[in-house]
């Protein structure tokens, strides 16, 4: 029952969510997702400057910067619903499927899986991630649980400007230096979309060694990232150029990628609005 609420002033949406609040009453999350949370906000204090809620996290699964594939992965990885590491300590007969394969001596958890696992593919592809990022966008952010699990809240700001106004300005407005920094949407989309897309790309690399037994070298390794990023770059002009077909999309999509694409230099300006034009990432 919803109390306190006129007939006439009732819309879907405020009855579709007190009937989850209602169901939140009744099914409190699980313990091993509300720590997952936790970490998550405090890994992304360390990259953002205002502390997210745990509704906006969920909300990142919703980002459409992200992949649907990606989405769905985030989803299962903060609710601890895929069957790895600790699930299996307790399953008489299946305790070393709890070991990592590959490191023999620690907890196959997520967190080793993305972050710690000695297994090239995951060292490799964060390096081929922070290489690409542009050097005009300041440092590549320190890849922790929380900048991973909540790469669709991430953000970055561009430094502000020197201050070469004359005195007399000076004195009626603020300098630079007392006004924040400045968003940066491209370069914001940029990084969720590069630590997004390598996150995922360990996950699955991980799974195929495991699961299916198959060993990847350093060469494969580094074409699989680079088809993974070219796809999502021509994913992004086809969706600008062809599906959307707005000035604001073509815009964003060049905000996006300035800086990251092979022989930048010599592309017209109108690249991102003529699918005929051949582009992709710059080479590692």
């Amino acid at each position: 029952t919803l109390h306190g609420v006129k007939l006439s002033a009732l819309t879907q949406q405020i009855a579709y969510q007190a009937i989850r609040n209602t169901k939140a009453e009744k099914h409190p999350p699980r313990s091993s997702a509300s720590n997952n949370l936790a970490r998550i906000q405090a890994g992304l204090v360390e990259q953002i400057e205002h502390p997210e809620t745990t509704a906006q996290i969920w909300l990142q699964c919703q980002n459409t910067n992200l992949r649907p594939l990606v989405r769905q992965f985030l989803y299962k990885a903060i609710q601890h619903a895929y069957r790895i590491g600790d699930f299996w300590t307790p399953i008489a007969g299946y305790e070393e499927r709890a070991v990592c394969p590959f490191c023999k001596d620690s907890a196959d958890n997520l967190d080793h899986i993305l972050l710690e696992c000695e297994a090239p593919a995951r060292e490799v592809i964060w390096l081929l991630a922070a290489d690409l990022w542009p050097d005009a966008y300041g440092p590549w952010p320190s890849i922790n649980f929380g900048t991973v699990l909540g790469c669709g809240k991430l953000s970055t700001h561009l430094p502000n400007l020197p201050d070469h106004r004359s005195n007399a300005s000076r004195s009626t407005t603020p300098s630079d230096d007392d006004l924040p920094p400045r968003p940066h949407p491209g370069a914001s989309r940029l990084l969720q979309i590069l630590i997004s897309e390598s996150m995922y790309l360990i996950w699955v690399l991980r799974c195929e060694r495991v699961i299916q037994q198959r060993t990847h070298t350093i060469k494969s390794i580094i074409s699989r990232w680079t088809n993974a990023m070219n796809r999502r770059l021509h994913i992004d002009r086809i969706m600008a150029c062809k599906i959307k077909r707005s000035p604001k999309d073509t815009k964003k999509v060049t905000a996006t990628w300035k800086g990251t694409l092979k022989n930048e230099s010599n592309l017209p300006s109108t690249w991102a609005s003529h699918p005929e034009v051949l582009v992709g990432i710059r080479p590692p």
